[in-house]
């Protein structure tokens, strides 16, 4: 990342639904993580994968999140807001 002037370690997935339990597979198979990127849009992760990454500071992002996420300075807590604001 240019203007952050660092690395992150990225792991892509193609994974449909990405639970905690794929979380843990993941750091286990890789080891130590910045990113994990779950696939295109139709891919997601569940609620409680995101708090167990944010916990980490791990980015998890699918497709309509990934640039958002990798531009933040803090990336792991990077959330894509929808319509409302939300």
């Amino acid at each position: 990342r240019k203007k952050q002037q660092d690395t992150v370690l990225l792991l892509c997935a193609d994974e449909y639904s990405f639970g905690v339990t794929a979380v843990r597979r993941a750091l286990a198979e890789f080891g130590p993580l910045n990113i994990i990127y779950v696939g295109g849009v139709w891919n997601y992760y569940t609620p409680d994968a995101k708090e167990c990454c944010l916990g980490s500071r791990i980015g998890l992002y699918n497709a309509k999140e990934i640039n958002g996420g990798l531009w933040k300075d803090d990336f792991w807590d990077y959330c894509q807001r929808d319509e409302d604001g939300n």
